[in-house]
């Protein structure tokens, strides 16, 4: 946390606390969060959430994050987890996963940091190329993967589920 102090005049002290997110690798005891994290999003969009189709590796985390296959990272503040990110390795091209934040979060800078974050440590690994794929409705999202340099590649594909959803194909060099 950062604490600012702003003298005004010479009789008033204003105090400004600023959190500083920790992003952190998550743990299995973090998943019940996450996936209420992710859960409230999906049905912010009307769509129905089915925890098997949306989060099979949620399910079995120990097993499907581990280094060199995939990493998942939490956004932490004092008030807790507030989001997440994934880096999965699992392809020929990595892709970033699992891009969610608390709605009462949004529009603060959290997810353009685990997504800056997640691209850095792509590099990290010795990679360059990185792809996602985004929701057709998460425009927001869709601006900031831009500004971050991701390109709409024009591919968009079904994901054959209850809500007939639709997913944009982004990639980075």
């Amino acid at each position: 946390m950062c604490i600012f102090i702003s003298v005004i005049h010479t009789l008033k002290i204003h105090i400004f606390i600023v959190e500083t997110p920790i992003i952190r690798p998550a743990k299995a005891e973090d998943i019940p969060r996450l996936i209420e994290i992710i859960q409230t999003t999906i049905e912010s969009y009307d769509y129905i959430f089915e925890l098997e189709f949306e989060l099979p590796d949620f399910l079995d985390f120990d097993t499907y994050y581990q280094p060199g296959h995939a990493e998942l990272y939490a956004i932490e503040t004092e008030a807790g987890i507030i989001g997440c990110g994934a880096l999965k390795l699992d392809k020929s091209i990595p892709y970033l996963s699992r891009i969610y934040v608390t709605e009462t979060e949004r529009g603060k800078g959290w997810g353009k940091r685990i997504v800056q974050f997640l691209m850095q440590r792509n590099q990290d690994l010795g990679n360059t190329a990185l792809e996602l794929w985004s929701d057709t409705k998460f425009r927001t999202a869709h601006a900031m993967y831009e500004k971050l340099g991701f390109v709409f590649s024009g591919r968009v594909r079904p994901l054959w589920d209850i809500n007939h959803c639709f997913e944009y194909h982004y990639s980075k060099e």
